[in-house]
């Protein structure tokens, strides 16, 4: 999944589950139950991109995350310091991989092998694969907005 899309997801489970020793872990399970459905992200095909266009596409993902989870969870009101805990524990997951990623450096290898090849489907198109972030996201902006 998109950052974006796990963090939206993070942003409205912690919103609506006020209490952080209920909301941050199933903030965490939610990162892997979403990645569990074929998905496209950023991470599709890695080997054969670029670490350079991994960077600019995660930067990205990230700007458009940060923007997302204000203007929807943030903006006019009084800061939550939960809303940005809930955000870094969605995803937390992914973050932990960047060593690997980057620097060909596995400093979790039974959680990243967990998260990358037992929990992880990627969608066999990019269509099909932002289909179902989509459709989440849609339904995270319903719940807040209406």
């Amino acid at each position: 999944m998109l950052l974006t899309t796990h963090s939206l997801t993070g942003a409205i489970l912690v919103t609506k589950i006020k209490n952080p020793l209920f909301s941050l872990p199933l903030v965490l399970i939610s990162h892997y139950l979403s990645d569990f459905i074929p998905h496209w992200d950023l991470g599709y095909n890695i080997k054969q991109q670029s670490h350079l266009k991994i960077f600019l596409l995660a930067l990205a993902d990230g700007i458009a995350t940060l923007i997302s989870v204000f203007y929807l969870f943030q903006f006019r009101k009084k800061f939550s310091p939960l809303l940005w805990h809930g955000v870094g524990v969605s995803l937390l997951p992914d973050f932990l991989e960047v060593p690997m990623i980057f620097l060909d450096l596995n400093l979790f290898p039974k959680l990243n092998y967990f998260h990358s090849k037992v929990v992880h489907r990627n969608s066999p198109s990019i269509f099909w694969g932002l289909l179902p972030q989509v459709i989440l996201v849609s339904l995270i902006i319903f719940l807040v907005l209406f």
